[in-house]
């Protein structure tokens, strides 16, 4: 069977534009998250985040969360620069310890999501 220009042409087309949208989509998710391995970077915030406060250790192992755990998925070897805490609507932020040393780091999960994703005795 041979195929005829308007066939190659129309084919070449589908493809462009095949290509178009998965770019399109990639990019999306890109700009949302980027997983790299394990590694887990997540967008920086901008705005206000509103009223956050920092889960002491104690909660946080009473909610069966491996906060180690939580936080080297989103900033890898660094997570003792930051302090697990949660806003107003149950949202978890990677907030530095050291005053000024950059913004709040969203991780795009909910605190009833963390000891599924994130149990204590590494059960993930």
């Amino acid at each position: 069977m041979t195929t005829t220009t308007a066939q190659t042409s129309e084919a070449r087309s589908s493809h462009r534009l095949y290509f178009a949208v998965l770019f399109s989509l990639l990019s999306v998710v890109m700009l949302t998250s980027v997983a790299v391995g394990d590694l887990l970077v997540a967008p920086k915030v901008t705005g206000n985040i509103g009223n956050v406060r920092k889960l002491k250790d104690a909660r946080l192992k009473s909610l069966g969360i491996d906060a180690e755990d939580l936080k080297k998925s989103i900033v890898g070897n660094g997570g003792s620069r930051f302090n697990v805490s949660v806003g107003d609507s149950g949202e978890v932020f990677l907030i530095p310890v050291k005053k000024g040393a950059g913004p709040p780091i969203p991780t795009g999960f909910k605190l009833d999501e963390l000891p599924n994703l994130f149990p204590r005795g590494g059960g993930r």
